[in-house]
């Protein structure tokens, strides 16, 4: 069964993109099963997206007061998501615990859901990341790629992040 990966993000908005940046990497590495969308501002469109799928994982920029760079892997068919990791402002029309409360009520989520959360830094306007969420961009990559294969997708996974790279 594949897995979709929806990656959000305004890659316009420095840190932001960094759901976009995900999405560029596994462009070229991403394993067969695994299908990608991009998600840039109407956040609603996951709903529809992911019906058919059995796994899907979300992908998307953070301002939590966390280090820049750090990653959050949470399990919100599981467990309450941290009102800290996304709360407050939102560039996708409509907050993600608005979405998936939504697809909860619809009944419209798949059976496994993982979001992975990196923290930013800088959201002004520019296309360049922090070279911390830029690190992060490359080890989440590499980390879903991981994770499609051995069909595993809860928070615990255990993947081997590259050197200086911040994980929760």
């Amino acid at each position: 069964m594949k897995t979709l990966v929806i990656t959000i993000g305004n890659a316009f908005r420095r840190d932001d993109g960094a759901g976009p940046r995900v999405a560029q990497i596994l462009q070229a590495e991403r394993p067969t099963d695994l299908d990608l969308l991009e998600v840039r501002d109407d956040a609603t469109q996951i709903l529809d997206a992911w019906q058919g799928f059995e796994s899907a994982v979300l992908v998307d920029a953070v301002q939590s007061g966390a280090a820049p760079g750090f990653v959050y892997r949470l399990a919100p068919l599981r467990e309450a998501l941290p009102a800290n990791v996304l709360a407050g402002y939102s560039t996708h029309g409509i907050s993600l615990p608005g979405v998936l409360e939504l697809g909860r009520t619809l009944g419209q989520l798949p059976q496994q859901l993982l979001l992975i959360a990196i923290e930013g830094n800088d959201f002004g306007s520019g296309t360049e990341l922090s070279p911390a969420v830029e690190r992060s961009c490359r080890d989440v990559a590499a980390e879903i790629c991981a994770r499609v294969i051995e069909r595993d997708f809860s928070p615990g996974f255990q993947f081997q992040a590259a050197e200086g790279s911040q994980h929760a």
